[in-house]
């Protein structure tokens, strides 16, 4: 099974906290914390499919981008599936696969993987292709 869905950065709920209130505005260091929730849309009509909860630890911050390790619950109507991975941030304009790990619902025992890709600066465009 396949779902094609949209995660959108600036719709009315979108909410992004980044864990370290001491630390300048500068960047994220390693051990960071960044949680994130954001509506989920369907890609083919724009309407609202469901939320996408992350939580993420930023594990190596150098000269390049920093790398992120992430586990997230992808909140739809039919159950969660939960999602985990670790990528650099700028992998995302070419395209970023991790894996599906399990579910509850219609996804419960699900397996898989989702690939990201960044399709704007509002906008990743999420693919899922779940295996039950």
């Amino acid at each position: 099974m396949q779902l094609k869905l949209l995660e959108h950065f600036s719709s009315g709920y979108s909410k992004e906290i980044k864990v370290n209130p001491v630390r300048p505005p500068s960047g994220p260091a390693a051990g960071d914390m960044l949680l994130v929730e954001r509506p989920l849309l369907e890609a083919s009509s724009g309407s609202e499919a469901g939320t996408l909860v992350l939580v993420g630890v930023y594990v190596r911050v150098d000269s390049g981008s920093p790398l992120l390790a992430w586990n997230a619950s992808n909140k739809l109507p039919e159950g969660i599936i939960n999602t985990q991975g670790a990528a650099r941030l700028s992998e995302f304009a070419s395209g970023v696969t991790f894996a599906i790990v399990g579910g509850t619902g219609k996804y419960k025992h699900a397996r898989g993987t989702v690939t990201a890709q960044t399709v704007d600066p509002d906008t990743n465009k999420l693919t899922y292709d779940v295996t039950p």
